[in-house]
């Protein structure tokens, strides 16, 4: 969040970390005003162009490393290159998600095949908030918008991940909100499309580590995942045709 605020984006003040017993807590200044799921249609419009502007500001922020775990200032634990190669790997004959029933033999393999192609694409990586929306802003009298809740923060590819949570969460592509999220960010709808191909890529494999994950941690919630993998699947199938 510090290196947010010195990027530009409006973010509450840290004012004490600690622990409570076995839990790490963050004490943060009061941001006043009204949430933004809250504010009129105009506001709205004006909070999603900054919005746009914020992730532009944050992906150019340098970080090393790859996910969520931050081990040091700007540093990241995990491995890109790891993460990927787990992706790939683990869609073989021996799968959960085949035993379980959640992709076919024709999705794993297609899967696969989207996921090398990741391999041989260039990306760049920043640090991403990963939950860009109306839920996480406080719209001040003063017209400010204050960015929260930055528990899934990391460092991804850029500016692709949170293109795709906006998308997958929030917005739809041909809506005026996702526009005006792009012009904030100072992304033409011809730069966007270049892009969108990997912006899909780089979701479906999000969330089918977000199935594996649940498979392993919670599995009260594999339906959930399950569901957001096959809706995005079939997006990204259309999207061909």
């Amino acid at each position: 969040m510090g290196a947010a605020d010195k990027a530009g984006v409006p973010v509450p003040k840290p004012l004490r970390v600690g622990m409570e017993g076995t839990r790490p807590y963050m004490l943060m200044s009061y941001c006043a005003g009204t949430r933004g799921e809250d504010a009129d249609t105009e506001s709205k419009d004006i909070i999603w162009g900054n919005l746009g502007e914020y992730a532009r500001k944050l992906h150019s922020i340098k970080v090393t490393g790859f996910g969520e775990t931050m081990d040091a200032p700007g540093h990241f634990s995990g491995s890109w290159t790891e993460y990927l190669d787990y992706n790939i790997s683990s869609l073989n004959n021996e799968d959960e998600l085949l035993a379980l029933g959640i992709i076919t033999r024709e999705q794993s393999e297609a899967l696969k095949e989207i996921f090398l192609h990741l391999k041989n694409t260039k990306l760049n990586f920043g640090l991403v908030h990963n939950d860009l929306s109306l839920k996480n802003t406080i719209l001040g009298s003063d017209g400010t918008v204050y960015l929260l809740d930055w528990g899934s923060a990391g460092a991804y590819a850029v500016p692709h991940m949170d293109l795709a949570e906006v998308l997958q969460f929030s917005l739809k592509e041909n809506w005026p909100e996702f526009r005006l999220f792009l012009n904030g960010y100072g992304m033409g709808r011809d730069e966007f499309e270049k892009l969108k191909p990997d912006v899909w890529r780089l979701q479906l494999l999000t969330l089918i580590d977000k199935v594996r994950w649940a498979i392993d941690k919670q599995p009260s919630s594999i339906e959930q995942k399950a569901e957001g993998l096959l809706g995005a699947i079939a997006d990204y199938s259309r999207s061909l045709n």
